[in-house]
């Protein structure tokens, strides 16, 4: 099996641990989302955590090539239980029918009752920082994220 070692690239200041996380900072860069990269990182009861992104200073996002199942799912179910803050898991890139649709990501919240896992909510559009967001914005964020070439400084433009 061959493994595709993560390409690090430089975007807005900030340098990612992959092209992948520079095209969903293009995309909050283009939704006019406020995000830092990698601001902190949580002890969750001996469990080292660094999500990649908090978004619109309330929102945590991880950001995966795919997803591998239970252990992504498992820490992130961690992360809400531990610290009471939402987290969006989204896998591959920025895609304007998954955000409208809610394909590729998951949305957990605590629940009410704190004794059960976290709530899943598999529509993001549910999370308030969306709410104010058009289909439109969406498919430009969409086409920035997927036009973004980082090879000389340049990024996506509305096509």
């Amino acid at each position: 099996m061959t493994i595709i070692k993560p390409i690090e690239t430089i975007y807005n200041g900030y340098r990612f641990r992959s092209r992948l996380e520079a095209r969903w900072a293009v995309f909050f860069d283009a939704l006019e989302l406020l995000y830092s990269y990698e601001p902190e990182g949580f002890d969750l009861n001996g469990l080292w955590y660094l999500p990649d992104f908090f978004v619109s200073n309330e929102l945590w996002v991880e950001i995966k090539p795919n997803l591998q199942g239970n252990g992504d799912t498992a820490k992130a179910e961690q992360f809400v239980l531990t610290t009471g803050f939402p987290l969006a898991m989204c896998w591959g890139e920025p895609w304007y029918t998954d955000w409208q649709e809610g394909r590729g990501i998951l949305l957990y919240e605590r629940c009410q009752n704190p004794e059960t896992p976290p709530c899943i909510i598999r529509n993001p559009v549910t999370w308030t920082g969306l709410a104010r967001i058009t289909s439109q914005k969406l498919h430009v964020a969409y086409l920035a994220a997927r036009q973004a070439r980082f090879e000389h400084g340049e990024i996506g433009k509305e096509g």
